[in-house]
C-alpha cells in the first residue's frame, strides 16, 4: 500500500526532517509559486526525486485514500517499509 504525505507545511517538515522516508516528491506543474521552487531546492539537497504532472494526476492518486484531496499541488510518496 502507498503512503502519501500532502500539503505545503507537512511536505516541508518530512523533507527537512525525515527525507530519506521519501520516495519522491509530486507537484503540480500549475504551481507557479515560490513554494515550488522551496520544494525543487530541498528535494534537490535531500537527493528526493520529483516529478511534475497536471493537478489532475494528484486528485486521481488521493481520491481512494480521502473523499476530498487538499493537496495544494503538493505531494510526497512515502518509501513502503
Amino acid at each position: 500500500m502507498v503512503t502519501y504525505v500532502y500539503g505545503f507545511h507537512p511536505v516541508i517538515e518530512l523533507l527537512t526532517s525525515q527525507p530519506s522516508k521519501v520516495k519522491k516528491l509530486i507537484l503540480a506543474k500549475e504551481i507557479k509559486t515560490s513554494k515550488r521552487q522551496k520544494l525543487l531546492i530541498l528535494a534537490q539537497e535531500k537527493d528526493v526525486p520529483v516529478k511534475i504532472y497536471p493537478r489532475m494526476y494528484l486528485d486521481k492518486l488521493l481520491e481512494k485514500t480521502t473523499s476530498k484531496p487538499v493537496h495544494q499541488g503538493i505531494l510526497a510518496v512515502l518509501k513502503e517499509f
